[in-house]
């Protein structure tokens, strides 16, 4: 077995569910929805300057390329049924991506 065959069987491991790995829905912008396992990092709630609220939270998400081959702007996943959406690409390696991902916190109202 070759560096590169370890490696896709080193990184198949850390997305197991035993491991690292979270079970996620990924549903493209203009596709249809993906179960597959991702590696979720939750980060820092980002709020408004003037009045110190929590308007949105933001996180780090890596799925493999093999179940999510292209992301865009505005893809929507699915994390213990609370839905992100995806803002960007923080690295791309060419096994998985590394995802900026975010939600909305502010409350709505809804009759």
């Amino acid at each position: 077995m070759g560096l590169l065959d370890q490696a896709a069987v080193d990184i198949a491991a850390l997305y197991s569910l035993d491991e690292l790995g979270k079970s996620i829905i990924y549903t493209p912008a203009s596709g249809a929805p993906v179960s597959c396992a991702g590696i979720f990092s939750p980060g820092e709630d980002l709020d408004d300057a003037q009045w110190k609220a929590a308007l949105q939270a933001s996180a780090t998400l890596r799925v493999l390329k093999s179940d999510v081959p292209a992301w865009s702007q505005r893809d929507a996943v699915e994390i213990d049924s609370v839905t992100w959406e995806v803002v960007k690409a923080l690295a791309e390696t060419p096994g998985d991506w590394k995802l900026e991902i975010r939600r909305d916190l502010r409350p709505t109202l809804k009759r």
